[in-house]
């Protein structure tokens, strides 16, 4: 940081280490903000493409907060990534009420789940993630498009 506060920007990255330590360095402005923030943070999602840096500096702002990072974690090198920085992780698919049910009631949740960009197929898991549905609900069929619920969806 220069004198005036502004971040200073090094000429070139080196690799993408050094591009991680970059994106997960906090600034003081973040910290104090974190620092006001009652109570631990979960990341819903931690393993898509911003989760994992926005978990690792929250958990660089607030070390003493406890950060929980949430997904399935396909590639289990995510996993080690973020427990090696200090991120707790847990295993879950989003989609499976029990599992979801099971996960820590803490009272900072940050939503990062979602599909990638131009994810083909799918069309029914993709309308699941962005349509939410009340949580008691044991019939998720009367949701869809023509069910039960009507040509909205019943949501």
């Amino acid at each position: 940081m220069s004198e005036s506060g502004a971040t200073t920007w090094p000429a070139r990255i080196a690799d993408e280490a050094a591009l991680e330590d970059l994106m997960t360095t906090p600034d003081e402005a973040l910290r104090a903000s974190l620092a006001r923030v009652d109570g631990d943070i979960i990341v819903l999602g931690v393993g898509g493409k911003m989760g994992p840096t926005l978990a690792g500096l929250a958990k660089r702002a607030a070390p003493a907060k406890r950060v929980v990072g949430v997904a399935r974690f396909s590639d289990p090198r995510m996993r080690d990534k973020l427990t090696a920085w200090g991120v707790e992780t847990i295993q879950c698919d989003l989609l499976d009420r029990a599992a979801v049910a099971a996960l820590p009631r803490l009272p900072n949740v940050v939503f990062m789940a979602g599909r990638k960009f131009g994810a083909v197929g799918g069309p029914r898991r993709a309308r699941a993630r962005y349509r939410p549905r009340p949580p008691q609900d044991p019939d998720p069929q009367k949701h869809e498009p023509g069910g039960a619920g009507g040509a909205r969806g019943g949501v």
